[in-house]
């Protein structure tokens, strides 16, 4: 079980979690982390501290070239949407760099009334990665929940991300108490 900021999940023990007010730290010190990798999601935490609330990293995937990862990003929501509409118009504004793999559909979670599930492939400098999205409308909040993995794995870590997914808790207390 692995817990971080509003978010509780299990997930495979081959998982090491990077604590995302650590990578705060880090951002806010100018740090250079071991892992060249995580200096994108830095400089976005640096820029927006309240915007990764988990990041998870499985030591299993590193001889592959590419660890896969998995990372929570929560927004507050300024329009009415569904989590349907939002991976919609997310796809819609998308590089032609990233190529959709899967086009977003709802999926059933228990515990949440709208779901999405959507699955696109980046070209990268270490190769291909598959990106399994899953996009959660909390109240005010939505929740995309990325799983990246290579093309190799992505039947196995869609497997594992699902089994995660379902264990998936969403501390509402800890977002009244952030907000008052």
């Amino acid at each position: 079980e692995y817990t971080d900021r509003d978010i509780t999940m299990w997930l495979n023990t081959s998982f090491e979690q990077t604590p995302v007010d650590d990578l705060l730290d880090a951002a806010k010190q100018g740090t250079a982390l071991l892992d060249p990798g995580l200096e994108p999601y830095i400089q976005l935490l640096a820029n927006n501290p309240d915007l990764i609330r988990f990041v998870a990293f499985d030591t299993d995937t590193a001889a592959t070239g590419f660890v896969t990862n998995v990372i929570i990003v929560r927004e507050k929501m300024l329009f009415d949407l569904s989590a349907l509409e939002l991976a919609q118009a997310t796809v819609n504004v998308m590089p032609d760099s990233i190529q959709v793999r899967q086009e977003p559909a709802e999926y059933e979670l228990e515990g949440f009334d709208s779901v999405a599930h959507a699955q696109w492939l980046i070209e990268t400098l270490v190769g291909d990665v598959v990106s399994l999205v899953y996009i959660i409308e909390d109240g005010d909040y939505m929740y995309s929940i990325t799983f990246s993995t290579i093309p190799d794995r992505v039947d196995f870590d869609q497997a594992q991300a699902e089994l995660a997914l379902s264990t998936l808790v969403i501390d509402r207390t800890a977002e009244e108490e952030a907000e008052d």
